[in-house]
């Protein structure tokens, strides 16, 4: 049980880098080219994951 808390802990931990990393440089993946709704679909499907994680943990 402890391992796997401490392993969802760590994928939370990586999905809260990734939001952070879509929201630091929204600006500059615009400008690469990437569409805002392809940005919002991103950021949809990592803080589903990041809901779905934090209710496994909860138990």
């Amino acid at each position: 049980m402890m391992n796997q808390d401490k392993e969802l802990k760590a994928q939370i931990r990586q999905l809260d880098n990734n939001l952070l990393f879509y929201s630091s440089y929204w600006e500059t993946l615009r400008q690469q080219g990437v569409s805002k709704e392809e940005l919002l679909k991103r950021l949809d499907v990592l803080l589903d994951k990041r809901l779905t994680l934090m209710k496994e943990l909860k138990g």
